[in-house]
This record gives C-alpha cells, structure tokens and sequence, in this order.
C-alpha cells in the first residue's frame, strides 16, 4: 500500500514539519514560491523548461507527475490551469514531504497531492491525461556519493524501459506524455516508445547557444499514430549572458528576470 504524505505525517509536530521543509532560500518564480533544499533535485532548467513547453498544451483534468522532486513541475501546471489535479509521486520520502509543504505554501494543495511511490511498481486505476516526467537519466555519468542524489540522477532506479512501460499503463486514449532526456538517448527511447505501442508526436532539441550541438530533447509521446513528428529547437543563450529570445518568451510567465 502506497503511503501519502498525510498519512504518515498524521503524528508529527506541525512545527517540526516547517521547520524541516522550508527553505530559507526558496527558489522564486512570479507566482510560486518553491522550497526545495531537503528534495533530491534542486529547481533546475530542464524541469521548468519541460513546464513551460507542455503547459499550451495540457488538455483534460487529471495529471501524473513521475518523479516529482521538490513538485516544481506540477505547481507550474497547476497554477497555470485552474481545471487540472495533478498525483506526484516519488521514491525519495522527503521529496515527497517538501513537494506537499509547497502545495500548501503556494494554496494548491486542493489539486496537487505528492506521495512516496516506484514508479516501477505504482499501479492505478485512474487513466490520466496528462504525464510528465524529468526523469533520472544520467546512466554513463560519475555516480553520486549521496545515496539520494544517485536515485534521482541515475538511469539504475527508473531505465528509458521501465518509466515508458509505466507510462504505457497509466496514459488515457488521448492523453500526452511530456518528458524530457539527454540528446544521448535520443534513439534508445524513441525504440522503446515504439515497443510499447505509443508515438512521438514532437520534439524539441536544446541547445545552450544557436551554434552548439543539443545536449537534451523534450519529448511529446501520444497513443494515436503519427504521420510526421513535429521538430523544432530551442537555446537557452543568444550569446553567453544574454538569454536566447524563444527561451524567454517560453518561460516569461515564469522567471521574475524575465
């Protein structure tokens, strides 16, 4: 039985619960306030740009949110969409904690809710319509000495294979599964998609700068065939200190520097 984080907080001092998950130095967008010091994965660019791409596009009422993290990923969609619910769920328990501190920070708590679960395991009986992952995904690189960092960072706990099987599973008929992956995997996940029956609708290489080669690929799987996959690029810098103008019209509504 999957815990939630209610369940397993029903006993603890709401004080210590504070003063566990919140940061002294959230991280500050123009209408979130993220805490994330205690979660496994700091706010980073490739969850907030993964947000900012799937957000036109999320359609229908109920979300996943596979490895969650701090919750940045489903607090950017929920605030954004007044209609959608969105289920977090990650392996790591004080994730999970801080994930739900910030929904209850941010007044979201209504639609968000984040609990301790494998994705490798998790079973639902809910089909959703959207799912969006920034999955661990650094396989080749050196392994983390933080037991916690390594399972959010490495391919060892949640593989291409297992988090597309997963997805395959709990995707409705017409849902979107947005995820993102180094360029690197680039083939090995479009075969398994392919295996599992599902479709790469479009994708989208980032770059640092206009003249660098991709170092990830945002991802938009569907169930339905696709004739052509929609492809398109997006760089973070113009020139190094200057943000690239489609980076910044993609996440404007985000960044207060934007």
């Amino acid at each position: 039985m999957h815990r939630s984080f209610l369940e397993t907080k029903k006993t603890s001092n709401k004080a210590e619960e504070i003063t566990k998950y919140k940061d002294d130095a959230p991280f500050r967008f123009k209408h979130l306030v993220v805490h994330h010091h205690v979660s496994t994965l700091k706010v980073n660019t490739d969850g907030v740009l993964l947000a900012a791409w799937a957000s036109p596009q999320v359609k229908g009422n109920y979300g996943l949110d596979i490895g969650s993290g701090s919750g940045v990923i489903a607090l950017i969609l929920a605030q954004e969409h007044p209609n959608l619910s969105i289920k977090g769920i990650d392996i790591h328990h004080d994730s999970v904690g801080q994930a739900n501190f910030n929904a209850q920070v941010n007044q979201l708590s209504e639609r968000l809710s984040f609990e301790v679960a494998d994705a490798t395991q998790w079973k639902t009986d809910r089909l959703y319509d959207l799912v969006i992952s920034n999955p661990p995904f650094f396989a080749n690189s050196t392994q983390s000495k933080l037991k916690e960092t390594q399972m959010a960072k490495h391919v060892a706990e949640l593989s291409i294979q297992r988090l597309i099987e997963s997805v395959s599973s709990s995707l409705s008929a017409t849902g979107l599964f947005f995820v993102v992956f180094p360029a690197s995997s680039q083939q090995a996940l479009i075969e398994q998609v392919r295996l599992c029956g599902l479709f790469v609708q479009a994708m989208v290489k980032v770059c640092s700068f206009p003249d660098t080669e991709p170092f990830n690929i945002m991802y938009c799987i569907v169930r339905e065939r696709v004739d052509a996959v929609e492809e398109s690029i997006v760089c973070i810098y113009e020139r190094p200190g200057v943000y690239h103008k489609k980076y910044r019209s993609l996440t404007r509504n985000l960044y207060l520097k934007f």
